[in-house]
């Protein structure tokens, strides 16, 4: 059996598939297949992939956002067919798809920039419109942090991390094993017709200033769960941006300063 017709039972079977057992190794094997051993077949079979979304099951709705993950680990240029997936998932009920839909549009968001920021790119209003789209699904995102599903608050804190580094220049000393290394504000061409460094800068530190002032102020309102997630956060940023380093480690040191006071004296130890 070629590819082309393995994918296709591969696919079939997926569709197909009606007791739990047999859905989650239908899409077991789909993961195997289309991501990982033929990934030739997932980009040829991208929409069929992403599609899943609609499905009413869970397991498929996730599939289908691995796919996204996948499509934009292979090419950001996949970021306009992948970008209603991901909102329709982003609206989901359902926590576990919600806090996947999160995560992959950190991964969507990267792309995105490079997209638009693509010297080849010619049609202007199109991509105008797609950044606009973008722009709203940030917004959505980031939203969540007020969300009553702690989980799903933290998976926000995580894209608020995307937000500032890719807000944000880069330096020749910035740590090159950052996932966020293939993009920073250096990246967009001075004549840029609709993204704008200085207002992309002036959000970025909006939203770092948001996360430094979580974790030095003794009354901010957030749990440990989300409190040890923008910490981390803030580490990744002081790593692959050296020039915000100073004000993450003040932000820390108020931190560990306020740690009797924060927390009850078995939590501190």
């Amino acid at each position: 059996m070629d590819a082309r017709s393995e994918a296709t039972s591969v696919l079939n079977a997926m569709k197909s598939a009606s007791e739990k057992n047999e859905r989650d190794n239908a899409f077991s094997s789909g993961e195997e297949f289309f991501f990982r051993k033929e990934k030739a077949m997932g980009r040829e079979f991208s929409e069929e992939l992403v599609n899943f979304i609609a499905s009413t099951e869970v397991v498929a709705k996730k599939f289908s956002l691995k796919a996204c993950e996948f499509l934009l680990q292979e090419d950001p240029k996949y970021c306009v067919l992948v970008c209603p997936t991901v909102s329709f998932a982003l609206e989901e009920n359902s926590t576990p798809v919600k806090k996947v839909a999160i995560g992959v549009a950190s991964v969507l968001f990267k792309g995105a920039l490079l997209h638009v920021c693509h010297p080849g790119q010619q049609n202007v209003p199109e991509m105008e419109s797609f950044w606009k789209k973008m722009v709203e699904m940030k917004d959505i995102v980031l939203g969540f942090v007020s969300h009553t599903n702690d989980g799903i608050r933290a998976m926000s804190y995580k894209f608020m991390e995307t937000v500032v580094l890719c807000f944000s220049g880069s330096t020749a000393s910035a740590d090159s094993s950052s996932v966020h290394a293939d993009f920073s504000l250096s990246r967009i061409p001075a004549s840029h017709p609709f993204l704008f460094p200085t207002d992309l800068s002036k959000e970025g530190r909006s939203r770092l200033l948001e996360m430094l002032t979580l974790v030095s102020d003794s009354n901010a309102a957030i749990s440990t769960t989300n409190l040890t997630q923008v910490i981390v956060s803030c580490s990744t940023i002081a790593r692959a941006r050296p020039t915000l380093s100073p004000a993450i480690l003040n932000a820390l040191l108020a931190f560990c300063a306020s740690l009797s006071s924060r927390f009850p004296v078995s939590d501190a130890k």
